[in-house]
C-alpha cells in the first residue's frame, strides 16, 4: 500500500510539473516573450537602437555579414549596401526594413551562435547572408540541425532556464571598456605623424606620448590605431606595430579595441599564439564579457589546442568549439542556417561576394531548392581593370577582392534588389 501511495505521489508530481511546464511555455509564446543569451550587450544595445524596428507592417530583411557588409563609419554618407538596399526599395513604393547585423571581423561560428536570438529579436521575413571571408580560424559552431534540437532551441521555457542561469553566470564578470575618447578624431592624426615621422625610433616617441594629457585607457587607443593605420599602409605586420600594440595591451588590457589588434597580431604563427595565451590569466575576468569579433581572434591563439576550462566553460555555453582539421566551418554552419530559416519559414537570400563564383557557394548544400543564390561578378567586371579596380574597391584584402568603397557598395544594393523586390511582390499576390 505504502508503495503504491508513492507511486501514485510520483505520477502527479510528473503530470503536476509536466502541466507547469506546458502553460509556462504556451504563455510565454502566446506574450512574445523573448530573451537574448548573447554576451555582446554593449555592442548589443547600440545595434538594437540602429535596428529598432520601425512598424510592424514593414518587410523585415536580416543581414548577416562581416565588415563587406558592415556600415563601417558610413552613417553619415549612403551607408553600406544594406543601407543602400532599404532605400531602394522603399523608393519603389514598398514598405521594407533592413536590419544590418554585419560587424567586422565576424564569423559564420559566432553568426551562428546568435542566430536563434537574432530571430526572436528581430522576426525577419527574409534574411541575407555575404559571409564566410573570415572563416580561415579556429572556432566553429556545433549546434545540431536535427529536428529535435531545432526544436528544443525554439522552446522559450529552455530559453528562459539558459537566460536565469546565464545571467546569475555573467555577473561574476566585469566589463571590457568600448568608449572611445571624446576627441579621438581629431588626435588619432597626430599621435599616427608623430610615429610616421619616426619610424625607427618608437621608444622615444612613445616617451613623448606619455606626457600627454589624458587617461592610460586613452593612449592606449590613440597607439591601438597608430597599429590600425600602420598595418592599412603597410597592409602587413611589421616590428613597430608589434611594439605599439605590446605597448597598448600593456597600459590598457581591458579596452575592447585594443584587445582586438593585440590578438589580430599574435595569431599568425606560433610562437606569436604562445605568447597571447600567456596573456590569457589577465583576460579571465573579462571572458564572458569580450565582443564577438574580438572573442574570434582570441580563440585563434588556441590553434595548437589546450583551451583553458574557464575558456572552454564559455565556448560550451555559447554552443562553439575549436574545429576539426580538414571540416568546411563555412558550408556546415550555412547548412545550420538554412535548416533554421527553413523551419521558420523565414526566406534565405545566399549572396556571393564581388568577383566570386556562386557556384562556391550553391557547392556547400545538397538541398538548395529554396535558396535564392545571387552572385556578384557581372556586376563588378567592368571595373576589374587596373584603371578602374579603386573606384569600387578601398583594398584587396581577399586578392581579387576586398572592402568596396560606397560605389562598390552600390553595386551589390542595385544588384540584390530587384530579387528582394520580386519576392517580396511575389507574397503580396498571395
Amino acid at each position: 500500500m505504502s508503495s503504491l501511495n508513492w507511486k501514485k505521489k510520483l505520477v502527479f508530481i510528473f503530470t503536476t510539473l509536466i502541466i507547469f511546464l506546458f502553460s509556462l511555455e504556451l504563455f510565454l509564446q502566446v506574450s512574445g516573450f523573448a530573451l537574448r543569451l548573447g554576451v555582446d550587450y554593449k555592442e548589443l544595445n547600440k545595434r538594437n537602437k540602429r535596428n529598432k524596428i520601425k512598424s510592424t507592417s514593414a518587410y523585415r530583411i536580416m543581414i548577416l555579414g562581416e565588415s563587406t557588409s558592415d556600415n563601417y563609419w558610413k552613417e553619415g554618407e549612403d551607408g553600406a549596401w544594406p543601407n543602400q538596399l532599404e532605400t531602394l526599395l522603399n523608393q519603389s513604393g514598398l514598405e521594407a526594413q533592413v536590419i544590418n547585423l554585419a560587424k567586422g571581423g565576424n564569423t559564420t561560428a559566432l553568426m551562428m551562435s546568435n542566430l536563434l536570438d537574432n530571430l526572436d529579436t528581430y522576426k525577419p521575413n527574409m534574411v541575407i547572408s555575404m559571409m564566410g571571408i573570415n572563416d580561415w580560424g579556429e572556432t566553429s559552431f556545433i549546434g545540431e540541425v536535427s529536428d529535435a534540437n531545432l526544436f528544443l532551441n525554439n522552446l522559450r521555457t529552455v530559453k528562459l532556464f539558459r537566460w536565469i542561469y546565464f545571467r546569475y553566470w555573467a555577473s561574476q564578470f566585469e566589463d571590457v571598456h568600448t568608449k572611445f575618447p571624446e576627441d579621438y578624431l581629431e588626435k588619432e592624426q597626430e599621435y599616427f605623424e608623430l610615429f610616421l615621422a619616426a619610424p625607427n625610433d618608437p621608444a622615444n616617441v612613445l616617451k613623448q606620448v606619455y606626457t600627454f594629457p589624458g587617461s592610460r585607457c586613452d593612449k592606449a587607443v590613440y597607439l591601438t590605431r597608430v597599429v590600425e593605420r600602420f598595418f592599412h599602409l603597410e597592409t602587413k605586420r611589421t616590428p613597430i606595430q608589434y611594439y605599439l600594440i605590446d605597448q597598448a595591451f600593456g597600459i590598457c588590457p581591458h579596452h575592447d579595441y585594443v584587445l582586438f589588434w593585440y590578438f589580430h597580431h599574435h595569431t599568425l604563427d606560433q610562437n606569436r599564439r604562445l605568447t597571447c595565451r600567456s596573456k590569457f590569466p589577465i583576460l579571465k575576468k573579462y571572458l564572458l564579457n569580450i565582443p564577438d569579433r574580438t572573442f574570434s581572434y582570441l580563440l585563434n591563439c588556441y590553434m595548437e589546442g589546450l583551451v583553458p576550462p574557464e575558456l572552454q566553460v564559455v565556448l560550451d555555453f555559447r554552443k562553439l568549439s575549436l574545429a576539426k582539421k580538414g571540416i568546411n566551418k563555412t558550408a556546415i554552419h550555412y547548412n545550420f542556417l538554412y535548416k533554421t530559416l527553413q523551419q521558420r519559414k523565414i526566406k534565405l537570400v545566399a549572396m556571393q561576394y564581388p568577383t566570386l563564383d556562386i557556384s562556391i557557394l550553391k557547392n556547400y548544400f545538397t538541398d538548395s531548392k529554396e535558396i535564392e543564390f545571387v552572385e556578384n561578378k557581372l556586376n563588378f567586371a567592368p571595373y576589374m581593370t587596373q584603371a578602374k579596380k579603386d573606384e569600387v574597391f578601398s583594398d584587396f584584402f581577399a586578392r581579387t577582392w576586398g572592402h568596396t568603397t560606397e560605389k562598390g557598395h552600390r553595386l551589390i544594393a542595385q544588384n540584390v534588389f530587384p530579387i528582394v523586390r520580386d519576392i517580396i511582390k511575389s507574397l503580396e499576390k498571395k
